[in-house]
C-alpha cells in the first residue's frame, strides 16, 4: 500500500452514495485499517445523509472517521 500511494493523503469521496450495505462499509474499513499499518492518511469528504445514516445504523462512525473530514 506504501508503494501504491507514495505518503499521499487518500480521500474518500461520499458525497453522491445513495445507498450502501454493510458489506460494502466492512470493505471501506478493511481498507481503512490496511492504511493505518502502513502509515497512509485517510479523510473523508462531503459523506452523504445516507452513508452517514448507515454508518451510525451499524455503529462504525469511529471505524469509518467520517468526522475526519478533508
Amino acid at each position: 500500500m506504501k508503494k501504491l500511494f507514495k505518503g499521499e493523503k487518500v480521500i474518500l469521496d461520499g458525497q453522491q452514495v445513495e445507498r450502501i450495505g454493510a458489506a460494502s462499509l466492512q470493505l471501506i474499513y478493511a481498507f481503512i485499517q490496511e492504511a493505518k499499518v502502513n502509515s497512509v492518511d485517510i479523510a473523508s469528504r462531503s459523506p452523504s445523509e445516507a452513508l452517514t445514516t448507515s454508518v451510525r445504523l451499524l455503529g462504525m462512525e469511529d471505524a469509518l472517521q467520517l468526522d475526519n473530514v478533508a
